[in-house]
């Protein structure tokens, strides 16, 4: 036995056994959760932001979880029901006593399986106020660790309200909130319940917090930051405000991995200073949690597979399956995590049970809960070297039974789908939906197909010819001329989609033409059936354009078909997009299909676009 103190910068013999320090997934109740074994006496539940601020920062906050437990402090951290894997739907059927109830029961079930007396509540943003929150009718909570705190409710409804504005606006999309939602930012809803009830929270108003000490992480020159020190000193916790850099979540971004305002070095430091613990050089091997959900017709299990159980998925498998349906496989979009943007992911993994379908929704390695893979970039996307991990995927399911395989995937993930396809006979089905690329070029800039490759030439006339717009474009950090001479080299592209495919193809036979030829060529003769769906101003069309013509009329191949996916931004953000996509999946790979071809997947190609997502 021994003290972790500040003092104490490496706690080697505390750490958890080889590979339970990435955490062992968990259910409790109706949220899913992840457990980070450690062999100290004060444990730690991790309560995350919401939304988008939650998904863009997944893969920290279990970073976040693995230095804590590293430090020697056990620790729990969680989805709140209706978020992330956990069951509900926080725009219809929660309240706030059921997220504040969810850190009890977290709390509960750490105290259990640790055997910890004493806990630090620590929290982001709306989950740092849910934090302080619970921690107000419990008298064994000797510490809070509070970042970017909302302090007051109505400040960060006013402010939500106003990112959901302008996210639309610039997005192009009609707010469609249902009567049961109070707020909706990119997908990501409230209920009215629950938005009347944050909008009640005041954090300087509360009259009671039984907590010996307390560190608020935030900027120097938020005045609510220093409001709320004030008065949790006042209350008689000892209260420090450790400043952090100015904050700004990239909202609508899904190619960034978004840091958390504080380090996690930072943070457990402070924990290590103001909460010594009595640690047990040996750790308990953890007990064999329940890991399965039970929705009304789905069973969701969290699996681990890939070499050396690197990766990391959900399994949602239906109550009533159907008869030689396809098992689909939903991958990454951009740098999301396996939830998926607006949390669509476990949407459709869900609407496809109903409809009698397994799913599979993973994370690549990188992303998420997957491990990162050594000399391999983390930030990668439209890159071969992702093929290991969706063949990894594809074994998984192949081994559960499944003789029907199918891909789905938007933007970069419907291009990995393609790829995917392309060298694994397995992958009878393909669903692609605003595929940017349909094979990559490599002489072409990842950062520049983002950053310009999702606005159309008529979006930068619009800017140029709207007041004042010009005159912020140049005082803007909108990189100009990078931009121009992005869609010139579109222009150019679209020119030479004038001269048919077969022409291109003979006249070079390595020619990016020749490429996409052979890639459909491929589909043609495995018999892969392949949906091509695309929002009906997405440029995507025209990528498909330079290839097959206006409307894809060179596209003739029996087993590829082309969609447009009416009233949709390219994320397929609204309710309606997401619901007219889980229609159509159903319908692709819902009916019994021949299989024409069991082998195994050929070798993949040497990479040769790896690339690294600027971020």
């Amino acid at each position: 036995m021994h003290v972790v103190s500040a003092a104490q910068d490496d706690p080697a013999p505390v750490a958890a056994p080889e590979g339970l320090h990435y955490g062992v997934p968990c259910v409790f109740k109706r949220c899913s959760g992840f457990y980070h074994p450690a062999g100290g006496t004060i444990g730690v539940v991790l309560c995350s932001p919401w939304g988008f601020e939650d998904l863009a920062m997944r893969k920290s906050w279990r970073l976040l979880a693995e230095s804590i437990a590293k430090a020697g402090f056990p620790c729990i951290r969680f989805d709140y029901p209706g978020t992330g894997d956990s069951l509900g739907d926080a725009g219809a059927d929660v309240a706030l006593a059921d997220w504040v109830g969810a850190v009890n029961d977290a709390a509960e079930m750490l105290r259990k399986h640790s055997g910890v007396r004493r806990f630090v509540f620590l929290g982001q943003s709306l989950g740092a106020t849910i934090a302080a929150t619970a921690a107000r009718a419990r008298t064994d909570v000797v510490g809070l660790q509070l970042i970017t705190p909302v302090v007051k409710g109505r400040a960060y409804v006013r402010e939500l309200t106003a990112t959901a504005t302008m996210v639309a606006e610039r997005i192009g999309i009609k707010p469609d909130r249902t009567p049961e939602e109070g707020l909706s930012v990119i997908g990501f809803s409230l209920s009215r319940r629950l938005v009347e009830e944050i909008v009640a929270l005041d954090l300087t108003r509360v009259t009671d917090m039984p907590v010996q000490a307390a560190v608020v992480y935030d900027q120097s020159d938020r005045k609510a930051a220093a409001d709320l020190v004030g008065h949790l000193g006042r209350l008689g916790a000892k209260v420090s405000l450790e400043t952090v850099a100015p904050y700004h979540l990239m909202v609508s971004d899904a190619t960034m991995i978004q840091p958390l305002p504080a380090s996690p070095e930072a943070v457990t430091a402070s924990l290590r200073t103001l909460h010594p613990t009595v640690v047990s050089a040996l750790v308990p091997p953890p007990p064999a949690f329940p890991t399965a959900l039970v929705g009304p017709c789905y069973r969701e299990e969290p699996v681990r597979f890939g070499p050396n159980n690197s990766l990391f998925g959900i399994l949602c498998r239906p109550t009533h399956p159907r008869p030689g349906a396809a098992a689909c496989i939903l991958l990454n979009r951009g740098l999301n995590a396996h939830i998926g943007w607006r949390r669509v992911s476990v949407e459709q993994a869900r609407g496809l049970a109903e409809a009698g379908l397994t799913s599979l929704r993973f994370d690549v390695a990188g992303l998420g809960e997957s491990r990162d893979e050594a000399e391999r970039p983390v930030d990668l996307i439209y890159s071969d070297l992702l093929l290991p991990d969706i063949s990894a995927a594809v074994d998984l399911m192949a081994s559960r039974g499944h003789a029907r395989i199918a891909l789905a995937g938007v933007c970069s993930g419907a291009f990995m789908g393609l790829a995917a396809a392309e060298v694994d006979k397995r992958v009878t089905d393909v669903i692609a939906v605003n595929a940017q690329r349909i094979v990559w070029n490599p002489r072409e800039s990842v950062e520049d197909v983002i950053r310009y490759g999702l606005r159309s030439m008529n979006d930068y006339v619009g800017d140029i010819r709207s007041r004042g717009a010009l005159r912020k474009l140049v005082r803007s950090r909108r990189r100009i001329v990078p931009a121009l001479r992005f869609l010139a080299k579109r222009a150019a592209r679209n020119a030479l989609a004038k001269v048919p495919i077969a022409v291109r193809k003979r006249l070079a036979a390595g020619s990016m033409a020749a490429r996409v030829a052979t890639r459909f060529d491929t589909f043609a003769a495995n018999g892969t059936r392949v949906a091509l769906l695309f929002s009906s101003s997405d440029p995507g069309l025209a990528e498909l354009a330079h290839y097959y013509g206006p409307a894809a009329r060179d596209l003739t191949y029996p087993n590829v078909s082309v969609e447009i996916v009416p009233d949709s931004d390219h994320n397929l953000t609204t309710r309606q997009a997401s619901a007219w996509m889980l229609e159509r999946m159903v319908a692709f790979v819902g009916t019994p299909a021949p299989r024409p071809d069991l082998s195994p997947p050929r070798q993949a190609q040497a990479p040769r676009n790896a690339a690294v997502c600027a971020g």
